[in-house]
């Protein structure tokens, strides 16, 4: 007697087919998503981090991405890493919150405590802006024409998205 292998002769049914297509579509559009994300930022997920105040983004963003790279890095060795920043900032509204849910609410403290993690944000972005004001000096004729340009672009983005925001 001969003996069929298991796995001979098997068909896999429409329905599975099916759901490793529409699984396989879902990956893909994901996929997608992550390069076009990946591509509006030129290949910089992280490059509006550095600050948020959203004209400040505008203008940064329009620069070359060889200006960006070059300020971020300036930044970081002058104020140090990210991270360290995060720490300090998670460590100050740790505190505030404290103070917030304290039973004997104490206004000064609470205005003490944003005040000191302003002291450590406005030098930052001070040094970021000296650094656009140099670099916008700096450029040609040309430059400056395609940075108004790209400038342009990014305002246009920027009105998209918050028209999106509001419905």
């Amino acid at each position: 007697m001969t003996t069929k292998s298991a796995t001979a002769g098997y068909k896999t049914s429409p329905k599975v087919k099916i759901i490793l297509v529409v699984s396989l579509a879902i990956n893909l559009l994901i996929a997608g998503m992550m390069g076009g994300m990946m591509y509006r930022a030129n290949g910089i997920p992280h490059m509006d981090t550095h600050l948020r105040d959203v004209g400040f983004k505008v203008l940064v963003n329009a620069l070359t991405r060889k200006d960006r790279f070059m300020m971020g890095r300036a930044l970081r060795e002058k104020f140090g890493n990210r991270d360290a920043r995060l720490s300090l900032a998670r460590l100050k509204i740790n505190e505030l919150v404290k103070v917030l849910q304290a039973s004997d609410f104490d206004g000064n403290k609470v205005e003490t405590i944003l005040r000191s993690n302003a002291l450590n944000i406005v030098p930052r972005q001070e040094a970021g802006v000296r650094m656009l004001i140099d670099r916008l000096k700096s450029m040609t004729a040309k430059e400056r024409q395609t940075y108004v340009d790209r400038l342009d672009m990014a305002m246009s983005m920027e009105m998209v998205a918050a028209r999106r925001k509001q419905h």
